[in-house]
């Protein structure tokens, strides 16, 4: 599996946002790394994090989901590469989240597979026969046969294949994810927990006492 080419983005109109309840926007005291583009749009989408503004991100965080909406507004893009069977409990998290994924409709068949392309080496002898379809559907002319040898290939696909795609997440969801798959068997969760771990401002928020 691979983790790759993430960014973030709108921490700082996040934070920012947070006076808005207090209209305390005068105390906001972290300034955000901006980017403009004339009078269109501009992009803040890294800051530096005041001291005021960090006591009440962990406050908010510390009083829960309804008042930490901060964290829905922080975006997090991501290319991830994952076995077909860590897809299917991904597809936990679905709230704010979006993903692109490469396809195996279009791609499966266009090539002959190798070990690499497995989140564990697979049996030489399924590999085999996966390749065996693959060639024979390259080799089909009949549209009905090649559509029978593609159900064929996907049904026979372990579920260690590893498939790419490019993931949005909030700072929430994300959150939710760590909290609730931190201690789980599978040691891909571990290298998605510590990539959570990993990213501005979760230090922050997982530092809070009670989360």
């Amino acid at each position: 599996m691979r983790i790759e080419n993430t960014n973030i983005y709108n921490s700082f109109m996040a934070i920012r946002g947070i006076r808005n309840s207090y209209d305390s926007w005068d105390d906001c005291d972290s300034v955000g790394i901006g980017v403009f583009y004339g009078i269109k749009w501009s992009s803040y989408n890294h800051c530096q994090i005041g001291e005021k503004d960090s006591k009440l991100m962990q406050s908010l965080v510390k009083a829960g989901s309804s008042h930490r909406k901060f964290l829905r507004q922080i975006f997090v893009s991501v290319d991830m590469t994952l076995p077909i069977f860590l897809w299917s409990e991904m597809d936990t998290y679905r709230v704010a989240t979006v993903r692109n994924s490469c396809s195996t409709m279009h791609t499966l068949a266009r090539r002959i597979l190798t070990k690499d392309d497995f989140e564990y080496e697979p049996d030489p002898v399924v590999l085999g026969v996966l390749n065996i379809n693959i060639k024979e559907y390259q080799n089909e002319k009949d549209d009905d046969a090649k559509n029978q040898l593609f159900l064929r290939l996907k049904n026979s696909l372990p579920s260690g294949f590893l498939q790419k795609a490019t993931m949005t997440f909030n700072y929430e969801t994300l959150l939710n994810m760590y909290l609730q798959r931190r201690s789980h068997r599978l040691p891909q969760w571990g290298i998605i927990c510590g990539w959570i771990v990993n990213l501005p401002l979760m230090n922050l928020v997982l530092g809070v006492s009670n989360v």
